[in-house]
């Protein structure tokens, strides 16, 4: 499609791309091109032997929920300065400064 999408719809059954390897990358000139969504409605499950997430300027997870970070045999969290804040930082606030901790009683990410 050299000036259109490509849109392939299953409504009653699957999409499934088998392959040696797949590759999805989009190329954009802008803030405003470039982006790769992924949206489910219930559930998306991802399964390899190791996945690696390397955001260049930043990487999120967010969750209305709970946000879990499980390690079964071992757990390392690095970072260059380590913020954290939690509820109780709403009523009283952590010693020191903290522009993570005011940006969550700002109202977080979001």
């Amino acid at each position: 499609a050299a000036l259109g999408d490509i849109v392939l719809r299953a409504p009653k059954g699957r999409i499934r791309l088998e392959a040696k390897n797949i590759d999805l990358k989009a190329t954009g000139f802008n803030n405003k091109n470039g982006h790769i969504n992924i949206e489910s409605n219930e559930k998306i499950t991802i399964k390899s032997k190791n996945i690696e997430v390397d955001g260049d300027a930043m990487a999120k997870f967010l969750s209305s929920g709970t946000c879990e970070l499980v390690g079964n045999a071992a757990l390392n969290f690095y970072g260059g300065l380590i913020d954290c804040a939690d509820s109780g930082t709403t009523i009283k606030p952590s010693k020191g400064t903290s522009a993570f901790e005011s940006q969550q009683r700002g109202g977080g990410f979001l």
